[in-house]
C-alpha cells in the first residue's frame, strides 16, 4: 500500500506542474525534489516489505512438546531402538559430566532414576559421547523427567559429519516442576541435521540454580513408518 500511494504522489505532481505550456525552471527543479522524496518513501517501503518476508520464515528447529503422566510409558507407538531405563544401581549408561562448574554434581543411579543436582551457576550438562545412532532410522526421543524447580531444557546433538555441539543442532523446551514424572517428546526427525551417524547427546535438564532432576528413562523410537 505505502508502495502504490508514493508513485501515485510522483505522478500527479509531475502531471500537475507539466499541465501549463511554459513550466518554469524552478517548477522543474521542485518536481524533481518531489519526485526524489517519493522514490525515497518507496525505497524505505520496500525495505519494510523485505524485512517483513524474512521474518516470516520459520526455523528448522522444533519445540518439543510435553505430556504429563504420573506412571511414564512411551507416549508414541513404535520401536525403541535405544534406550537408558537407569534400571541398574550404579549403571549411569555412558551418560556423565566432565566435572565444569556448569555440569550435573551428585550423580547417582539407585532406585531406577538418574539423580543429579544443578550446581549454583545454574547449569546443568550431561553428556554421552563415542555413540553410534542411525539418525534416518530414529524419529522420536522420549525423556521422562521430574524437576524440583521450573525452568528451559535443551538436547543436543553431534554427528559423524558435524560433530561440534552448538546452537543450530538442538533442541530446547520448558520443564515444569513437578511430583509426577512428565514426559518430554522431541520429533528428532523434523530437524534437518538429524540426519546419518549421531556421535554424541547432550541433555542440559534445566538452566535453574540448586533444582534436583531426576531421570526415569530417554527413550530413542523409530514409528516404523515406510
Amino acid at each position: 500500500m505505502k508502495i502504490k500511494i508514493a508513485l501515485d504522489s510522483a505522478l500527479i505532481i509531475l502531471f500537475l506542474l507539466f499541465a501549463s505550456c511554459t513550466p518554469s525552471e524552478t517548477a522543474i527543479q521542485q518536481a524533481i525534489r518531489e519526485t526524489e522524496a517519493s522514490g525515497e518513501i518507496f525505497k524505505n517501503a520496500l525495505n519494510t516489505a523485505i524485512a517483513e518476508t524474512q521474518l516470516a520464515i520459520p526455523t528448522n528447529s522444533p519445540t518439543p512438546t510435553n505430556t504429563p503422566t504420573s506412571t511414564p510409558k512411551p507416549t508414541e507407538p513404535g520401536t525403541i531402538d535405544m534406550d537408558w531405563e537407569f534400571d541398574q544401581e550404579g549403571n549411569f549408561g555412558g551418560w556423565g559430566a566432565n566435572y565444569y562448574d556448569t555440569d550435573l554434581i551428585d550423580l547417582s543411579v539407585a532406585g531406577g532414576y538418574f539423580t543429579g543436582t544443578s550446581p549454583e551457576g545454574g547449569g546443568a550438562l550431561l553428556y554421552n559421547r563415542n555413540l553410534r545412532l542411525d539418525g534416518d532410522k530414529i524419529d522420536i526421543i522420549e525423556i521422562a523427567m521430574r524437576v524440583s524447580k521450573s525452568g528451559t531444557a535443551a538436547l543436543y546433538f553431534g554427528t559423524e559429519e558435524d560433530p561440534q555441539l552448538n546452537e543450530w543442532k538442538k533442541w530446547t523446551f520448558r520443564v515444569q516442576s513437578s511430583e509426577d514424572m512428565i514426559v518430554y517428546t522431541i520429533r528428532a526427525s523434523k530437524h534437518i541435521a538429524w540426519r546419518g551417524i549421531i556421535t554424541e547427546l547432550r541433555l542440559d535438564p534445566i538452566d535453574v540454580a540448586d533444582t534436583l532432576i531426576e531421570i526415569d528413562y530417554i527413550r530413542l523410537i523409530s514409528s516404523n513408518e515406510d
